[in-house]
């Protein structure tokens, strides 16, 4: 008989799960219309000049190169990051952690509801697939071992997440876990979000992870080989649509380079993603997204910016700048050059030509001159803004003229002659310092003996008058 109930338990939850997935289909189809050939063939006529439309309450955009915000809505206002702030947890786990490194589950003592790979206790798993299974499905059970393996335990780790923030300049976040499961406290901002993206995406293996479209986790010694696949459409999803600019489009971004989604109940939907057109690459954040304009308002922000701004060789290295004069050199003149590129984001149209270039030297040198001696800085503006600066070098080597080389030798020789007279004098002084003591050193002697001779007369005088 308990059998018996065993299996109609069994049987309900499968029809319960059953259920349930058909409803999460049908609101997905309801969600994200599939798309309409003849509306994605047509000449895409959308005036990108206007800002975008963010309806989520938090937004930016920002440029992954330089850090410049090119779009914002309440930009600083706190919310809570949701999945994305598993980013923040594989920046720290790609810093400390080896991908190769084994991590052996102990008994979970981190709630970790939401999604979750269902590691068991005991089984052993490599960082390396961890952080496959923290990327791609956002599985919440992964950021506690790799915490725990850091830190020794989630509340350590979560002072070191923000030890970590502080130092990026996320000044808006205090994170509470490792994973954003919904607690109190547990914050961040649009901005801050995507200064922790820019700097994980400074990391390659990073990159592989956000960027990664579907994974197979190897069979570990617990669980059999498991497939996941990442929950960030932009990367891959050409069959769903959002209307982008009033138009309707691909959930897919072109150039779609990572990073991270989320979502809790009381975050709303957040994403943290990333494209790269043409030498630029975009950062948009969205949160606290009610349903999914999440795809729609990230896609707005990325088409604006990519049809509104390019990025620019302001300075390459090499390049001439100025002359810069030399005394007693071969060459009255030796180049400046940059001695690195330097490139820039600004808005399309604007040249490195209509940039105001600020440049101050070490003004007329002194030959010899070598090659990649620095004797300045270029700095370049677009109004006030500073787009950046490079050091300025000497292009190539001036060697003194013969006259100088002459003249050096010259120098050197009466250098030589005027150390030698300045000996010489030296020791005629001792010299003659040492007669003139000796001298009246003998003067004195020769006092001594008329005085002691004259007192030894007196004295016998005296004894022969006495006598």
């Amino acid at each position: 008989m308990k059998r018996g109930n065993h299996i109609d338990g069994k049987r309900a939850s499968r029809r319960a799960t059953l259920a349930v997935c058909l409803a999460l289909a049908v609101w997905i189809a309801s969600a994200f219309p599939p798309i309409d050939p003849a509306v994605h063939a047509e000449e895409d006529t959308t005036d990108y000049s206007v800002a975008p439309e963010v309806v989520a309450p938090s937004g930016v955009l920002m440029d992954m190169r330089s850090g410049k915000v090119l779009f914002e809505k309440d930009k600083d206002a706190q919310r809570e990051p949701a999945g994305t702030t598993k980013i923040m947890t594989a920046l720290l786990a790609l810093e400390n952690l080896k991908p190769e490194d084994a991590i052996t589950v102990d008994e979970q003592t981190y709630a970790t509801d939401g999604s979750g790979l269902y590691l068991l206790a005991g089984e052993t798993i490599s960082v390396d697939n961890l952080m496959y299974a923290l990327m791609l499905p956002a599985e919440n059970d992964v950021a506690a071992p790799l915490a725990k393996a850091i830190s020794g335990n989630v509340e350590a780790f979560a002072e070191r997440m923000n030890a970590r923030a502080a130092e990026i300049g996320a000044t808006g976040t205090h994170f509470v876990n490792p994973n954003g499961n919904h607690v109190d406290n547990h914050v961040s901002t649009a901005y801050d979000m995507a200064l922790i993206a820019r700097e994980a995406m400074k990391n390659e293996h990073f990159r592989r992870y956000a960027g990664a479209i579907e994974y197979i986790l190897p069979a570990t010694n617990k669980q059999q080989e498991r497939q996941i696949r990442n929950a960030n459409r932009l990367l891959y999803d050409e069959s769903r649509s959002v209307m982008v600019y009033n138009r309707q489009r691909p959930i897919l971004c072109e150039g779609a380079i990572g990073v991270k989604t989320g979502y809790t109940a009381q975050a709303g939907n957040c994403i943290v993603a990333s494209a790269s057109r043409n030498g630029l690459e975009l950062i948009a954040v969205v949160m606290g997204a009610g349903s999914t304009m999440v795809y729609a308002d990230a896609l707005e922000m990325l088409e604006y910016g990519f049809h509104n701004y390019e990025n620019i060789t302001v300075f390459a290295t090499g390049g001439k700048i100025a002359e810069i004069p030399v005394k007693g050199g071969k060459s009255k003149q030796v180049n400046a050059v940059f001695a690195q590129d330097v490139n820039a984001t600004v808005p399309k149209g604007v040249t490195a030509g209509a940039l105001d270039v600020r440049v101050t030297s070490s003004g007329a040198l002194d030959a010899p001159v070598t090659a990649g001696a620095v004797v300045g800085v270029a700095t370049a503006y677009m109004g006030e803004e500073k787009l950046g600066e490079s050091a300025l070098i000497t292009e190539s080597a001036v060697d003194k003229t013969e006259l100088g080389k002459m003249i050096k030798a010259t120098g050197n020789v009466l250098s030589v002659i005027v150390k030698i007279v300045i000996g010489i004098i030296a020791v005629l002084a001792v010299w003659i310092a040492v007669v003139l003591i000796r001298a009246e050193l003998r003067k004195r002697n020769r006092r001594r003996r008329k005085l002691y001779n004259g007192a030894t007369r007196e004295v016998k005088r005296v004894k022969r008058i006495k006598h």
